[in-house]
């Protein structure tokens, strides 16, 4: 392959990389950056799997819902790890969400 070639690769790359990374958003600025407001956990999954090696997986799961400031009610599913352990559904919980983008949204 041409040097230049390789060049032409690496621009694109470089310009997909930073297109991705400036849409992430991160549950951290979400917290620094968002509104806060109180949610509810409508469900919990634990999903097991297991893999190639006979290895079993669990993932938690929390679903929960709240309402944005324009009083639009939300839901998402979110993976979580033990520190969601304690709660049940029907609890509260803080959410996070940003308020031109709520589906941008955390829990706390």
């Amino acid at each position: 392959m041409e040097p230049w070639a390789w060049i032409i690769i690496a621009v694109v790359v470089v310009v997909i990389v930073l297109f991705a990374t400036r849409r992430i958003v991160t549950d951290a600025q979400i917290r620094r950056q968002g509104t806060e407001t109180t949610g509810k956990i409508v469900r919990k999954d634990v999903v097991r799997t297991t893999d190639m090696y006979g290895r079993v997986h669990i993932t938690n799961y929390i679903t929960y819902e709240f309402t944005d400031q324009v009083g639009v009610r939300r839901t998402k599913r979110k993976k979580v790890g033990t520190r969601f352990d304690m709660l049940a559904e029907g609890d509260d919980v803080k959410v996070y969400y940003l308020p031109q983008r709520p589906d941008k949204n955390t829990l706390g």
